[in-house]
C-alpha cells in the first residue's frame, strides 16, 4: 500500500488462484448432482454471460424454490427462460473419459466458456495452463505419460486429479530482484544479510514461552542427552 516493492520468494498454490476458482467452478456446474447455486457461481465466472442475465436467472429459480440445475432443466418454464446455449453449456464435461480426452476437452471447453483468453491474460492463469499440459497441442503430441493412461475417469476423479496437481504447484509472482522488502520461508534465511526481520504472530500472546518439542524425548530427557 506504501509503493515500496516487494519480491515473494514464498509464494502460494495455483490452487487458491482466481484461476482455479474458475476452473473448478465450471467442474462443480458440470456434476450431474449440481445444486442451481453451483450453476449461478459458475457462470457468474464465465466471462460469455453478462451480471444481468444471471442477476434474472438466480431471482427465478429462487422465486421458484428449485435447488438443483437438474429441476431447472426439467421445469419448461425455467428452461425456456435460459439464454441460448446454457441448457447444454456443461454436457460436453459429464462422461467418463481417459486423462487424455479429459484434457483436450477440457481446453476447448475453456475456449468455449471464454475462460481460455482470461487466463493467458493473468500470469497466474497461464502457470495453470502449463501446470495441467494445456498449453500445448495434446491431441497431435502427447507426453508417453498421458498417452499411455488408458484407465477412464469420472468428472469427480478427474476433478480430484485437477485439485491436486494445482494443490502441488506453486506460483511465484514476478518481482524486482533489488526488492527492500522479501517474503520468504524462516528457512531461507541463512546466510542472508538483512537488515532486520519481522516474523508474523510471534509475539508474547501468540507465540508460547515454552513450547513444547516436537518427539518423544522430554526436556529433561534432552537436557540430558544433550539435545
Amino acid at each position: 500500500g506504501a509503493g515500496v516493492p516487494v519480491r515473494d520468494e514464498t509464494g502460494w498454490r495455483l490452487s487458491t488462484s482466481h484461476a482455479a476458482a474458475r476452473l473448478m467452478a465450471l467442474l462443480r456446474a458440470a456434476s450431474p448432482r449440481a445444486s442451481s447455486d453451483e450453476v449461478i457461481d459458475a457462470l457468474k465466472h464465465l466471462p460469455q454471460w453478462p451480471p444481468e442475465v444471471v442477476d434474472r436467472l438466480e431471482r427465478q429459480w429462487r422465486q421458484a424454490e428449485v435447488s438443483t440445475w437438474a429441476a431447472v432443466l426439467a421445469r419448461d418454464s425455467l428452461r425456456e427462460a435460459l439464454p441460448e446455449g446454457l441448457a447444454g453449456a456443461f454436457d460436453g464435461l459429464r462422461s467418463p473419459r481417459r486423462l487424455l480426452h479429459w484434457l483436450t476437452d477440457l481446453a476447448q471447453a475453456l475456449r468455449d466458456a471464454g475462460l481460455w483468453a482470461l487466463f493467458e491474460q493473468d500470469l497466474a492463469g497461464r502457470a495453470l495452463l502449463r501446470a495441467l499440459w494445456l498449453d500445448r497441442d495434446l491431441s497431435a503430441d502427447p507426453p508417453d505419460w498421458l498417452a499411455q493412461t488408458q484407465r477412464r475417469m469420472s468428472l469427480a476423479a478427474f476433478g480430484a486429479w485437477l485439485r491436486e496437481v494445482l494443490e502441488a504447484a506453486n506460483f511465484l509472482p514476478p518481482s524486482p530482484d533489488d526488492a527492500p522488502v522479501v517474503v520468504l520461508p524462516l528457512a531461507q534465511l541463512l546466510a542472508r544479510p538483512f537488515a532486520a526481520v519481522v516474523v508474523p504472530g510471534c509475539d508474547d500472546v501468540h507465540l508460547s514461552a515454552a513450547p513444547e518439542p516436537p518427539g518423544l524425548w522430554s526436556v529433561a530427557q534432552r537436557a540430558i542427552l544433550g539435545l
